[in-house]
């Protein structure tokens, strides 16, 4: 079940270093942490802001019967996922 909770962490810090270094402000602090309808909240706007960039996906339900979700952060002109090389 950790893994579940780094990853969208992981994401959240990836996504905001990079918007970051684009000039864009993601409107994410990073001396706290974020409780779950935050990061779902952050998520669904990003997507909706950057949808070339981000995609979220749900990888399952949590203990809690919460969504997990994963924000998958890639060019989307660049072709598909499973088609580029790694």
């Amino acid at each position: 079940m950790a893994s579940a909770v780094v990853t969208p962490c992981l994401l959240l810090l990836l996504s905001s270093l990079a918007a970051a270094a684009d000039g864009l402000d993601a409107g994410l602090e990073l001396d706290h942490y974020h409780n779950y309808t935050s990061v779902k909240i952050l998520f669904k706007r990003l997507e909706s802001e950057y949808p070339r960039l981000a995609r979220l996906h749900t990888i399952g339900q949590s203990v809690q019967k919460r969504q997990l979700y994963v924000l998958q952060v890639t060019d989307s002109l660049i072709g598909l996922l499973g088609t580029r090389p790694a």
